[in-house]
């Protein structure tokens, strides 16, 4: 028998705002301002909930003619949920004649069923994803394969 265990900690949220036209930068999406010292992390999970405090962003809006510039938040500020799953096989091999062997392999692919879930939305110009966890991913719902093998 054997398992493979996998933990890891969330990849980067980068949280920008929609596009900078009048800082030159059209079709680039630029950083918004950070108005708290820090951000909460909610773990918010679902349409209704959030993951992280987005009160801590505010959108840059100078109006066009007036000096520009670019918000104060820096490149990929907070991690998205941590990703957990787990694989086993059981495996049998069978001697049937001295050159012919049968191996019997049944594998789990996330055992536990657990739900993986993707980054929330990072775009403060979208109200109605940003900060909200839309998906899962990963390896999905839980998974069997059954098998064997002959070797001769």
């Amino acid at each position: 028998m054997n398992g493979i265990m996998s933990v890891m900690s969330g990849t980067p949220i980068n949280i920008v705002q929609n596009a900078a036209p009048t800082l030159n930068a059209a079709g680039s999406a630029q950083y918004p301002d950070r108005v708290k010292p820090s951000v909460k992390i909610l773990d918010g999970i679902g349409s209704n909930n959030l993951y992280f405090d987005t009160s801590a962003y505010a959108q840059v809006n100078i109006p066009a003619g007036q000096p520009q510039r670019f918000g104060n938040s820096g490149r990929n500020p907070i991690r998205g949920p941590g990703f957990f799953n787990i694989d086993s096989g059981l495996f049998r091999t069978l001697t049937l004649t001295e050159r012919v062997r049968l191996q019997i392999r049944i594998e789990a692919l996330n055992v536990l069923n657990h739900p993986n879930f993707q980054n929330p939305g990072g775009d403060i110009s979208n109200a109605g994803t940003f900060g909200h966890v839309t998906a899962t991913t990963g390896t999905g719902e839980r998974t069997l394969r059954f098998g064997a093998r002959l070797s001769f």
